[in-house]
């Protein structure tokens, strides 16, 4: 099988941690995209770190997000990334609602001109 460049929204979630460490020992170059300054994700050896990028970058920042995959030949992007600040109209005491700006995958999609996505 040949190997991908697959970009990873969401990559600091429990998900897109288990979806980065899957990539990653199949072999695969990641480019992991989440609003945490930081990866949970630790490169081990040089090969992995040679294969591993992360961006600190907002799911809502439309702008960042084009920047961020920017000149990034990727071959597919999982789109995991989410925001929990919605609340519902129907129920404003209750519970946040999940938003996952579709928009925004669709388009960064196109930009990228990958041939495989994912969303949740």
């Amino acid at each position: 099988m040949s190997k991908l460049t697959v970009v990873v929204t969401g990559a600091h979630g429990v998900i897109g941690q288990a979806v980065v460490q899957h990539l990653m020992d199949e072999g695969h170059a990641v480019v992991a995209l989440d609003v945490a300054p930081e990866s949970k994700y630790t490169p081990r050896t040089p090969d992995e770190k040679s294969r591993f990028t992360y961006k600190s970058v907002h799911v809502d920042d439309y702008d960042a997000f084009l920047a961020a995959v920017k000149d990034i030949n990727a071959t597919g992007m999982i789109h995991l990334a989410a925001m929990f600040s919605i609340k519902n109209p129907a129920d404003p005491d209750g519970p946040l609602l999940r938003y996952v700006p579709q928009h925004v995958s669709l388009d960064l999609r196109s930009q990228l001109i990958v041939s495989r996505s994912c969303t949740t």
